[in-house]
């Protein structure tokens, strides 16, 4: 091992480690602790434990490698050369290929050799998922040989190599391509001359396009009133008018009133592989002319037949008279009975009167102590007080229908088994008449149909609301009930008939689903009713009751209900319910319904179906529902 001196000078570095003196002494030399010689001693004395003195003592001397037409040419010295091929060179350690940083020893076997390569060419197909694209790759790799590159010695060294030749491969032709199609059964939608660039230089075109099969533009209504009657607060410069609800709109005679507006079927397509595509047929709409109104003779137009009140009734298209009145109503006027149409009043309904309507009411002014009956919607622009409001009144007549024969089927069906079940059990004399059986049953076990049939039959069958079958079964259902209650019905027979024709009556009855909205801005000590929604657009309602077999919405300010019943299937939706002073306020929604409010004080209830929850203490930001059988509340507690 050779030692350099320092012309006799020692250099000794003293610190509190090994590690640290040894760090200083690589600074002060300039040379990496492999290359130091150096004599190591622990302090003493009072620095004893404390300090390392470090002293170099001389240089390790490295040894040096170079290259010299591609061959090594090494220098011996202490530290071991190492050598780093480049990604172009291939070299071997001792027969062994390496491809990093390696140490090289004088004896060691080293050989160096370029990576030439072989020219290539590779052209393929690439076909999109749909199949409607198919990509041509063409790929040119070229000849390389390289040549060793002499490097001066050192004691790290990077092996390279320079490019001294390079030559391509033979370039593709168009009958490649159309071979390369064929043999990939490409057909359809081939384009040659795409490919004309990357025959030269190669890359990626697309050579083949198929035809997408063209979507269908189906059928379109295209309406010529507004379908939304315009039942929202009207928008004046700027500000919101909620005592301004729209006119209803009104046609002429022979107005277009719906247009079809005729689509296309989709056209046909083909893949690259020739496959074909059909495209779809159009959806087709047919229209449907209602009262009112008839369907033009190419069957793409309705058209009004009368002066009056365009609407859709179902899927039918209608036009209704309108009949108008510009000042109040009131016990002048009388009663308003207008099965024909629609009803305008421009003023308001004074105490004690009816309406009714064949389709839609409208209200500008306020509705005091009086009822309005509506097939359609109902809209009131200021107040309803102590009034009862249906909008849908058909249906609801419909439905009150079908639950009176429903209850009353039920009770033809228990009294008659029950009458039978007697009979047969031997207890009862042969002499006892039937009759006197039937109402003994009657006032021994159906008390609640005694005290209600007589009364809303009377009422369904007076009512005028009808037809002609249903009016029959309820006479008929009046006179057996008589001959029950009386005692003198001859012939038990005649209830196990009349229970199976109301049953029949039902199976086959189809009910009119007619959708109708309530409006009004304020409500007190009323009863509202509607076979849709029942949206209250001002202050609120106070001790109303609310029925809407949809939604009910607040959406005026401050929107609060205070004291009793709303009732939403579809969801109910307010600003603030109850009071502090505890107004009990029931609210109800159907079990897969939501009620929403900003603010909820105590004394309400919560129904959401059969589930029940009472508020004993004032929350916000409320929001009721079922969540897996169970009523779920959440809340935040409101603190003043």
């Amino acid at each position: 091992m050779s030692i350099i001196s320092f012309g006799g000078v020692t250099m000794v570095f003293i610190s509190d480690s090994f590690e640290n003196a040894l760090l200083e002494a690589e600074k002060a030399t300039g040379r990496k602790k492999e290359e130091l010689i150096y004599h190591v001693e622990k302090g003493s004395g009072i620095f004893k434990n404390k300090q390392v003195k470090l002293e170099i003592t001389g240089f390790k001397q490295k040894a040096l490698i170079g290259i010299k037409d591609g061959n090594i040419v090494y220098k011996e010295g202490d530290i071991l050369p190492s050598i780093t091929p480049e990604p172009n060179v291939i070299v071997s350690v001792n027969d062994k290929v390496i491809d990093g940083k390696v140490s090289i020893k004088e004896d060691d076997t080293v050989i160096i050799l370029p990576k030439n390569s072989d020219c290539k060419r590779n052209m393929s197909i690439e076909v999109s998922e749909d199949q409607f694209e198919a990509y041509l790759i063409v790929e040119y790799i070229p000849k390389r040989e390289y040549e060793i590159c002499d490097c001066d010695m050192d004691n790290e060294i990077t092996i390279k190599a320079k490019l001294v030749n390079e030559t391509y491969p033979e370039k593709y032709t168009k009958d490649d391509i159309l071979n390369i199609l064929n043999e990939n059964k490409i057909v359809c939608g081939i384009k040659i001359s795409s490919s004309e660039s990357i025959l030269k230089t190669g890359g990626k075109c697309t050579i083949a396009s198929g035809t997408r099969p063209l979507e269908p533009v189906n059928d379109q209504v295209k309406y010529y009133f507004n379908i939304k009657n315009n039942k929202k607060p009207v928008e004046i410069d700027g500000k919101v008018d909620y005592y301004n609800m729209g006119e209803i709109d009104y046609v002429n005679e022979n107005e277009i009133l719906v247009e079809n507006i005729q689509g296309t079927d989709g056209k046909d397509g083909c893949n690259i592989f020739g496959k074909v595509t059909k495209g779809a047929k159009k959806k087709t709409i047919n229209l449907l002319p209602g009262a009112g109104c008839y369907l033009s003779d190419d069957g793409l137009k309705i058209l009004s037949s009368l002066k009056g009140s365009p609407s859709i009734k179902g899927n039918r298209i209608c036009v209704f008279p309108v009949i108008t009145y510009d000042k109040d109503i009131d016990i002048k006027t009388g009663n308003i009975i207008f099965h024909g149409g629609d009803v305008v009043i421009r003023g308001n309904v004074k105490e004690g009167l009816k309406i009714e309507s064949g389709n839609c009411v409208k209200v500008c002014g306020s509705v005091a102590d009086s009822k309005i009956y509506a097939a359609g919607d109902v809209l009131i622009e200021k107040n309803v007080i102590s009034s009862t409001i249906i909008a849908g009144n058909n249906q609801i007549e419909e439905e009150k229908l079908i639950g009176l024969f429903s209850e009353f089927a039920e009770f033809l069906d228990g009294i008659y088994k029950s009458f039978m079940d007697l009979k047969n059990s031997g207890k009862l004399r042969d002499d006892i008449p039937a009759g006197t059986i039937f109402k003994v049953l009657l006032q021994s076990k159906y008390q609640k149909i005694k005290r209600s049939i007589i009364v809303d039959f009377n009422n369904m069958r007076n009512s005028g609301k009808c037809n002609d079958e249903a009016k029959e079964i309820l006479n008929e259902s009046l006179k057996i009930y008589s001959q029950i209650e009386n005692g003198y019905l001859d012939n038990p027979f005649k209830v196990n008939n009349l229970h199976k024709k109301i049953s029949d009556f039902l199976i086959k009855y189809e009910m009119k689903n007619t959708p109708a909205d309530v409006y009004i801005r304020y409500g007190l000590n009323s009863n509202i009713s509607a076979t849709n929604n029942v949206e209250i657009t001002g202050k609120g309602c106070y001790n109303t009751i609310i029925k809407a077999n949809n939604i009910v919405k607040f959406t005026g300010f401050p929107g609060i209900v205070r004291g009793g019943e709303i009732t939403g299937g579809g969801g109910v939706f307010c600003k603030e319910i109850g009071s502090n002073a505890g107004a009990l306020t029931v609210i109800k929604a159907n079990k897969d319904s939501v009620i929403e409010a900003d603010m909820v004080y105590h004394n309400t209830i919560f129904y959401i179906g059969d589930l029940i929850y009472r508020v004993d203490y004032p929350i916000k930001k409320v929001k009721v529902f079922n969540k897996s059988g169970e009523i779920t509340v959440e809340k935040l507690k409101y603190e003043e």
